[in-house]
């Protein structure tokens, strides 16, 4: 799921003739959270409303009265006040109006924009990731109408610009002490050298016998991950760290590279189709 924040200084339209919050409300689509911030302005006067803010809330409040729906979330600053630079009559409107969610419900507070526990940053997010696991994603005729819930659960899809970017992240490799002539760049699949291990094998290794303990040769992680889940132990600079990048990259590619140099028998590497992209890993 991903959230896609409207704010109307930013997507709104600008247009002459009707009020302001008349264009702003016109071009607000149908949303599964409203997140509201205020600190110690109140703001300018909308119609019977003291601010544009304060209507927004009322119309966020009355759409869950029928829908359920959204999300209600607010957030006053509860930091340090300097008293030279407030605005009086703006502040005591703010403390009425958080006298008045008050009553409603409940709201939060925040100290800081960013960099501790209680900074609004830190706070909202933790409070989203909370949210998307209660709130189904809209189905994609209700964007811009009422909301709908899907009837069945979909498998996810994983778009094609997201697997982009994180195969460019997983790519990119920088070298200490490394020094490429221009316009050189080196990718992880120019250099990745497979991971190898003496477990995961069919039997423990208390249930085979001596002779065979000692012809087993090294198996590949990424064949492993094609038939089971794994877990990865080693020291610092063995490689985990390295594996997991080549199996996001493998992932978003949906296949394995090719190599000028082909690799010694048994060391290639394979891809087992069960994920949807080409590839076992999840």
């Amino acid at each position: 799921m991903r959230l896609e924040l409207f704010k109307w200084e930013r997507n709104v339209v600008p247009q002459i003739g009707p009020p302001a919050q008349k264009v702003v409300d016109e071009q607000t689509p149908a949303c599964g959270i409203y997140l509201g911030i205020m600190a110690h302005r109140f703001g300018t006067p909308i119609g019977k409303h003291g601010s544009g803010t304060e209507k927004e809330f009322h119309d966020a409040l009355k759409k869950w009265g029928r829908l359920g729906e959204p999300w209600i979330l607010f957030y006053f600053d509860d930091g340090p006040v300097n008293p030279g630079r407030l605005d009086l009559k703006q502040y005591e409107r703010v403390r009425a109006f958080r006298d008045e969610l008050a009553a409603k419900g409940l709201y939060a507070t925040y100290q800081g924009v960013r960099g501790s526990p209680e900074a609004f940053f830190e706070k909202v997010e933790q409070h989203l990731r909370k949210i998307l696991l209660q709130i189904p994603p809209l189905e994609p005729e209700s964007r811009g109408g009422p909301l709908s819930r899907p009837a069945t659960a979909k498998r996810p899809v994983v778009p094609s610009a997201y697997r982009t970017w994180l195969q460019g992240q997983c790519a990119d490799i920088e070298f200490q002490g490394l020094r490429l002539k221009h316009g050189q760049a080196v990718r992880l699949n120019h250099v990745y050298v497979p991971l190898t291990t003496s477990a995961g094998g069919e039997e423990a290794p208390a249930q085979r016998p001596p002779q065979r303990l000692e012809r087993d040769k090294p198996r590949l992680l990424l064949d492993l991950l094609g038939r089971h889940s794994l877990y990865v132990s080693g020291a610092p600079g063995s490689g985990k760290s390295m594996f997991c990048r080549w199996v996001a990259w493998l992932a978003c590619t949906g296949a394995m590279p090719r190599h000028e140099v082909e690799a010694p028998e048994g060391y290639g590497g394979r891809m087992t189709p069960r994920c949807g992209i080409g590839c076992r890993c999840s």
